[in-house]
Order: structure tokens, then sequence, then C-alpha cells
């Protein structure tokens, strides 16, 4: 069984993420401190607060690897009717933010920018449509009823 900061390492690299600092600021954490105490032993085990961070931010992340009692770090998550993931979006645009905030090219931080915002707009759109899809299985039940 891999320590908990080998754990988390191991969740840095499974999601996409750039570095422990990038983790640390997408669980809203100001600091990647909670992962070195850890890591020097100051924390023993990984806390009911990262897990909970952890898990509704990636819903994927398997709750018992964190806490030490599975070696499957992720679990599979059902997809809805249009098999659109959102966890899977959101660690995208997270990246992509992390991407921008780390460039220091003005002319790629505009480029990265303007992916962005079409990114964010493919999966308002992506929502919406799973929104009126729900909606439209919501009213055909109301009317058999």
């Amino acid at each position: 069984m891999n320590s908990p900061y080998q754990r988390i390492e191991s969740l840095v690299s499974l999601l996409g993420y750039n570095s422990i600092y990038s983790l640390a600021k997408a669980l809203g954490y100001k600091t990647p401190d909670v992962f070195y105490n850890i890591k020097k032993g100051k924390t023993k085990n990984i806390s009911r607060e990262i897990i909970q961070k952890l898990t509704a931010l990636h819903p994927a992340v398997n709750p018992n690897y964190l806490s030490g009692d599975s070696e499957e770090a992720l679990i599979e998550v059902e997809e809805n009717k249009e098999g659109y993931k959102a966890e899977s979006d959101i660690g995208q645009i997270i990246n992509k933010l992390d991407a921008i905030l780390t460039e220091s090219n003005a002319s790629n931080k505009h480029k990265l920018v303007s992916q962005l915002k079409a990114d964010v707009l493919h999966i308002h759109k992506k929502y919406i449509d799973a929104l009126e899809s729900r909606e439209e299985v919501i009213e055909l039940f109301k009317r058999r009823l």
C-alpha cells in the first residue's frame, strides 16, 4: 500500500494536474501545505476534509483509496443519458486556468483565454442540453400520470 502522500501524488497524475500546488488550488487551499504536512509526517493520514473536497470535485476518485482501504484510485462514475461527465470537463477547465496563470507570454496567454472561453461555452451548451432533455422526460411522465 502506498503512503498517504504517494496516493495524493498518484492522483495528481491521474487527474491531469501539473503539480501538487495546482491540485491544492483546485481544492480551494491557498498553499499546498496540507499535502506537504502529510509528506513530512506532520499529518499521518489524508483528512476527511481533503477526501470530501477531492471526491466532490472529482467523483471518480475512490474515497477508500485516499483513506488507504483500497488499491483502486478511481471508480466508475455513472454517466447521464448523453454520456456527459461534468467532472472531466471541470478538471480540464481547471488545468487550462492553471496553464493561463503560469504562462508568461502575453500572446500565448491570450490564445489560452480564447480557448478557455470556447470550452466554457461548449460545456454550458452541453449542460443546457442535458437539462432540457431531463425536462422533456419529466413532462412525458407528467402527461402519462
